[in-house]
């Protein structure tokens, strides 16, 4: 009875030698634990999550997106034809406008001629023929020039509506994409944290087990110290 009095008396301690070997041992497993635990977190995140590229290649809005680029790629086609075009047309205006210049100074030396009462020579008669012929010429290709930019305009017109309904379309079609996305991507959050719980419990199972058998420790060497003082 007196015994059991003592050791109740007698204060949790052992030898400083073996406290001071247990704390620095506590402190040393505690900054490996913490190290550990910070590289197992690190690889768990790195870990790949759904990839919304592969989700969508695999979803309706493929074809749709292909469907959009095609137009598109239509589109710039006929914009650099337009552009083209519009090119040639400044071009052949300068041209035309230099013909009729010509052929307007061909006809005020015919009427001086008639004025004068003299007819022109055949080579001049030639010269008059030929700028006619070549100014009209150059007006036909320009009115010819002026109706295919409008075909192309009208052409793309057509187009870009197309492209507006296939555009709608792809967004619904990537609003799904995106919610089927999200509902992975918080799947995939939710099994990081269950492997960072995994990494987590055994190494507070494993302090908490230390921190137990340091309490047995210094309790065998208070009891060995009770029973020598009551002894």
């Amino acid at each position: 009875m007196s015994t059991t009095t003592t050791i109740a008396g007698v204060k949790n301690q052992g030898p400083w030698w073996h406290r001071f070997s247990i704390r620095i041992c506590t402190i040393l497993l505690f900054i490996l634990a913490y190290q550990t635990i910070g590289f197992l977190t690190d690889d768990i995140w790195r870990l790949a999550g759904p990839d919304y590229q592969q989700l969508e290649a695999k979803s309706e809005a493929a074809p749709v997106l292909a469907k959009v680029n095609s137009i598109k790629g239509e589109i710039d086609h006929l914009q650099r034809r337009s552009r083209d075009k519009r090119a040639n047309q400044a071009e052949l205006r300068e041209i035309t406008a230099t013909s009729q210049q010509t052929w307007n100074q061909l006809l005020e030396f015919r009427k001086l001629a008639v004025a004068k009462q003299k007819e022109l020579s055949p080579s001049e008669q030639q010269a008059l023929d030929d700028a006619q012929v070549l100014f009209l010429k150059n007006q036909q290709a320009g009115l010819e020039l002026q109706s295919e930019l409008a075909e192309l305009g009208r052409k793309e017109s057509i187009l870009r509506d197309s492209l507006q309904q296939a555009e709608m379309e792809l967004g619904q079609q990537q609003g799904k994409v995106q919610a089927e996305y999200a509902q992975l991507m918080n799947r995939h959050q939710l099994f990081l944290g269950s492997m960072q719980l995994l990494v987590l419990i055994p190494l507070i199972v494993m302090t908490v087990m230390r921190s137990t058998d340091h309490d047995k420790v210094v309790g065998y060497h208070s009891f060995r110290r009770s029973v020598e003082l009551s002894s």
